[in-house]
């Protein structure tokens, strides 16, 4: 089992982001739907890693957020908890989201594992912060395109929607490393895969 937790970077200073954050959520496959926790803080419980990517990509996407990701046993009455009793819940995954997205706060890039199996939690926190690196040095440009082949619209509806040419949406496209930050999530996913499946890890 995952529990991702998500909160929002200098949340005093900004507006509050986390409708927008669970709107965009809400199209994943979860055991205990995403919700806003506590602050500006959101957290969802998913059983697959799959859906775990899906979750953090949204997030590194938007640039907004610290996140991290615990995985471990959850009792199903901490799963299903109402909204405010599920920020106390102490089973190994949610203590374990807790503890990552506090070690988020640390990085250049704001994502951390934690798991049963340290080195797995490492290594999968790794990828995903070189991923993060690709991301956050996209301009501003680079995103909007990025985002619209992510809708999946064409490069030429991309560019008449822009008001620029099809080479251009090449070029912003190719600058973007989007083929790299792809490349690598599978990555992602199969050491999640493997850490949720250690002794003491699983579900």
């Amino acid at each position: 089992m995952f529990v991702v937790t998500m909160d929002q970077k200098d949340s005093r200073h900004d507006t509050d982001r986390v409708p927008d954050l669970l709107t965009r959520l809400d199209s994943l496959e979860t055991v205990g739907g995403f919700a806003r926790t506590v602050g500006d803080e959101v957290q969802g419980a998913l059983a697959n890693a799959g859906q775990v990517v899906r979750a953090v990509r949204i997030g590194l996407w938007s640039g907004r957020w610290h996140i991290g990701i615990g995985c471990g046993r959850a009792e199903s009455t901490d799963v299903f908890a109402d909204d405010d009793a599920m920020r106390s819940a102490r089973s190994p995954a949610f203590i374990r989201a807790r503890e990552a997205v506090e070690a988020s706060k640390k990085y250049t890039v704001s994502v951390a594992v934690v798991g049963a199996d340290a080195e797995l939690a490492g290594d999968a926190q790794a990828v995903l912060q070189l991923i993060g690196v690709i991301i956050d040095s996209r301009t501003d440009a680079q995103r909007e395109v990025v985002e619209l082949a992510g809708e999946g619209l064409s490069g030429q509806k991309i560019a008449k929607q822009l008001g620029i040419s099809e080479a251009s949406v090449s070029r912003r496209r190719s600058l973007s490393r989007i083929s790299e930050e792809e490349a690598g999530w599978p990555a992602v996913r199969r050491l999640l895969t493997e850490l949720d499946a250690v002794k003491g890890g699983a579900s």
